[in-house]
């Protein structure tokens, strides 16, 4: 991490290194750095704190979604990346979100789903690979954006209230499989 934290926020809601729309790069905190919840975009942040405050896990990625209104980027969705310290950890993490997920899926707004994948972090030091956790809240089947924006605050309330009363429990397995990502992650692991 370095000495000074940069945070900017685009116009769009994005904070980041830069304070430009699409860029993911930003420096990594902990909940423990004074900055930390200034880092986390304010429509993530009761997912981000739930998972970290409630459930003691690692983020390596988070945003709120962005809907990129007049600019020539794609919308993107709300999601959280997790960073599990062992397999056993991540056996743990994963028949959480994957009961959370069920359970969510009955309360959420018309037109969000719940989504729970695995993909690979690789590490641009050093090449090496670990496997991680993702959770995002997507538009339905025939949803268009507009629609998804307009219920993503309440979805994202609802899934924090799920994963609240939820927690990974060392005795007991996922019996749902965990789509893979289509897409590996990439980012500096420190």
């Amino acid at each position: 991490m370095s000495a000074t934290v940069r945070l900017h926020t685009s116009e769009h809601g994005n904070i980041n290194t830069v304070g430009l729309a699409g860029i993911h790069e930003a420096d990594d905190l902990t909940p423990a750095h004074p900055m930390w919840r200034a880092a986390v975009e304010p429509g993530v942040w009761p997912l981000v704190d739930t998972v970290t405050r409630a459930w003691g896990l690692v983020t390596y990625d988070s945003c709120q979604g962005h809907q990129y209104t007049g600019v020539d980027l794609a919308a993107t969705g709300l999601r959280i990346g997790l960073l599990p310290r062992d397999r056993q950890e991540y056996a743990r993490i994963a028949a959480a979100l994957c009961r959370a997920a069920t359970f969510a899926s009955a309360l959420l707004p018309a037109g969000i789903e719940v989504n729970v994948g695995r993909s690979e972090l690789t590490c641009e030091i050093t090449g090496t690979t670990t496997p991680v956790l993702d959770l995002s809240l997507d538009p339905g089947s025939g949803q268009g954006w507009d629609g998804y924006f307009a219920r993503i605050d309440e979805a994202a309330t609802v899934l924090a209230a799920v994963l609240d009363a939820e927690r990974p429990k060392a005795e007991s397995a996922c019996t749902c499989p965990l789509p893979v990502s289509p897409q590996a992650s990439v980012g500096v692991l420190r």
